[in-house]
């Protein structure tokens, strides 16, 4: 791997929307939001729908490592749907790429907040300001509803900024356990 770009497919699972994003290093190369609800649609489908949208994405841009949203114990909870959708893209990442890794949404948001309260509208507006400029137009509209007193509506593109932020953290913490695996070569003493 010494030379070549890492590559990284981070995932936020949602019963309504998937927000997907990849990476080479911390270069953001896809990003994307599939809606996966739609009227009579089953939890069967819900599921091959999943799993076809992430395989294709994996033998696409073969990432080295997948990252993934550990949701919450009250989220799964609230949402069999949600839990058997973890449990495939899981299992399917470990079949296809062999490094799956999750993380809780509030340390990723805490990663990137550092100072400012975790918030989702937070993480979105670092995103769009600090690291990838040309989101500020989606984070812009989310911000709208946010302005309008109407903070409880499901924003629609938070899910693919939590991807993003998924991917940022991954990349941030195994680009640490990969230069602590795969250290510099040591310096000639001409």
């Amino acid at each position: 791997m010494r030379g070549e770009k890492t590559k990284i497919l981070a995932v936020n699972p949602d019963p309504k929307y998937l927000g997907l994003a990849i990476f080479k290093d911390d270069e953001l190369t896809y990003w994307g939001i599939k809606k996966l609800r739609s009227t009579g649609i089953t939890q069967a489908q819900l599921f091959s729908k999943v799993s076809q949208i992430v395989g294709t994405l994996i033998d696409e841009y073969k990432p080295d490592f997948m990252v993934m949203e550990e949701p919450t114990a009250r989220r799964l909870k609230n949402s069999p749907a949600l839990k058997g959708m973890t449990v495939r893209i899981k299992a399917l990442g470990k079949r296809k790429i062999k490094r799956v890794y999750t993380f809780p949404a509030l340390k990723v948001r805490k990663h990137l907040c550092q100072e400012e309260k975790p918030t989702k509208m937070n993480v979105e507006r670092i995103i769009a300001t600090k690291y990838y400029p040309w989101l500020y137009r989606r984070y812009a509209k989310d911000k709208q509803k946010d302005d309008r007193g109407q903070w409880y509506k499901r924003k629609y593109h938070t899910c693919l900024f939590d991807a993003v932020a998924l991917g940022i953290y991954g990349y941030q913490k195994l680009n640490k356990r990969l230069s602590w695996k795969y250290p510099s070569p040591p310096k000639s003493r001409d």
